[in-house]
């Protein structure tokens, strides 16, 4: 079986990114490159075939999840 699982909510991706920016405490720039083909801007999972079956919910937010990768990554991929 395949399931989906997120933090509940759909968002979008320009909010996504502002997340991660934020969680990093880097002072960085969205910039949009207005050549590329319009996309989905919304971002979103329907988890509830993981909750029906396997009775499983988020335990953590978008933000906390976006922190603890990140923390991930740097012990793991670089060394930190």
């Amino acid at each position: 079986e395949l399931y989906n699982v997120g933090y509940g909510s759909s968002i979008s991706i320009k909010k996504l990114v502002t997340k991660i920016i934020d969680c990093s405490k880097k002072d960085l720039k969205i910039q949009h490159d207005l050549s590329q083909p319009t996309t989905k801007t919304k971002l979103g999972l329907d988890c509830s075939k993981a909750k029906e079956q396997l009775g499983w919910y988020p335990k953590h937010t978008l933000e906390d999840g976006i922190k603890k990768t990140m923390a991930w990554y740097k012990t793991n991929l670089l060394g930190e």
